[in-house]
């Protein structure tokens, strides 16, 4: 079974809302600076899968490969900016455990500051607009830089000439499987029980948090169809472990 090609939408366009993704969504800012992908899809191995851009967006660019959102957050804190919210609130505790303030002062003090760029992880948010919600009427399925987003996920895990295995943590799971699903659909041909096994097949790699904590912790990650080891998460971060 092949897949049809996930074409970027996003390079066709200057604009800061796609044309296709207009019809679907209300906006309650007219100062619109989406942010969908931060971190390399292709190279990564550890994926954190929001709903939509958390804070403001560091990179000012809606897909950032150059760099994870690690590497964005301890630039600004060497350039004397409070901005970790992400590592506070996501990564901390699966590359740490000890105290927060001793390991924001050796990041900010003794840190270089391409300590994180060599870590693997991508976040993927599927709404990639901060300040927009769904006309009453509409999915996240309508939106065209959603389903290219899901897209990204089945093209990571099923390329495999990239040998190892990814990891998905899902915030709002009900919602990113609803658009997984329908990519898959509009990118194959299958119908029925095998679209349903091979999605089924995908959720393999997929986990989500046990709670409204979103620590990446032991106690907070299951995997989506069956329990799953947590080691399986934290291998893919021990080479930047400090």
């Amino acid at each position: 079974m092949g897949l049809k090609v996930n074409v970027n939408p996003w390079a066709k366009t200057d604009e800061k809302i796609l044309d296709e993704d207009k019809e679907a969504l209300d906006f309650s800012k007219t100062d619109v600076n989406p942010s969908q992908v931060v971190g390399n899809p292709q190279t990564a191995n550890l994926f954190l899968c929001l709903l939509k851009p958390e804070v403001n967006n560091y990179s000012q660019k809606v897909i950032s490969t150059d760099t994870n959102i690690l590497g964005q957050e301890l630039r600004n804190l060497k350039a004397g900016k409070s901005e970790h919210y992400y590592l506070d609130s996501y990564y901390f505790y699966l590359l740490r455990q000890d105290s927060k303030v001793v390991y924001y002062d050796f990041l900010k003090n003794d840190a270089d500051e391409t300590y994180f760029d060599n870590l693997r992880i991508c976040d993927l948010r599927l709404l990639a607009y901060q300040d927009a919600t769904l006309k009453a009427d509409k999915s996240y399925a309508d939106l065209k830089s959603a389903k290219y987003v899901s897209s990204l996920i089945i093209d990571r895990i099923l390329d495999f000439s990239i040998s190892a295995k990814p990891v998905f943590i899902f915030k709002n799971y009900d919602q990113w499987a609803q658009v997984i699903m329908q990519a898959l659909r509009e990118r194959t041909d299958l119908e029925d029980e095998e679209l349903v096994a091979k999605f089924n097949l995908l959720t393999d790699y997929f986990y989500e948090f046990s709670s409204n904590d979103s620590a990446i912790t032991k106690e907070n990650i299951h995997k989506v169809m069956k329990l799953g080891e947590y080691d399986e998460i934290s291998d893919y971060l021990k080479e930047v472990r400090g």
